[in-house]
């Protein structure tokens, strides 16, 4: 009687393959829910734009330094990579092309840049256009 008892008690502790099988199925589920709503576009349109920002950043801190060490502003991209200042023109990653660079032109002369901006007239995953980052 004693080893009935003691099988009883282990059935009602343990976990049948049945409830195993029903966890695992749930957790399945779950986790291709969870694949269908990754959306792997989103993923490179923010990588395109952290690199966009970045370049951004090289880009007018060449401007400034130009600045800083010549008193004035360079003409051309091509200019801050003939002094050194930068080693290339970078891609704009928006546009896929190292032409398409926005430059802004000094207030007080036409003739040099302050200021560089993505050509794209696409709009950000934020809503603004890149050519106003």
């Amino acid at each position: 009687m004693n080893g009935i008892k003691n099988k009883q008690r282990q059935r009602q502790f343990g976990i049948s393959i049945y409830q195993l099988l029903v966890i695992f199925v749930m957790l399945s589920i779950i986790f291709i829910a969870f694949i269908n709503n990754y959306d792997t576009t989103d993923t490179k349109l923010t990588a395109q734009e952290n690199v966009l920002r970045h370049e951004l950043i090289v880009m007018r801190s060449a401007i400034t330094q130009y600045h800083s060490v010549m008193n004035t502003y360079p003409h051309s991209l091509e200019q801050l990579v003939d002094t050194g200042y930068l080693r290339h023109i970078p891609v704009d990653p928006i546009t896929n092309s190292h032409e398409t660079w926005e430059l802004i032109r000094h207030a007080e002369t036409d003739e040099v840049i302050s200021d560089v901006r993505s050509g794209s007239r696409l709009m950000s995953s934020k809503g603004t256009p890149y050519s106003d980052w």
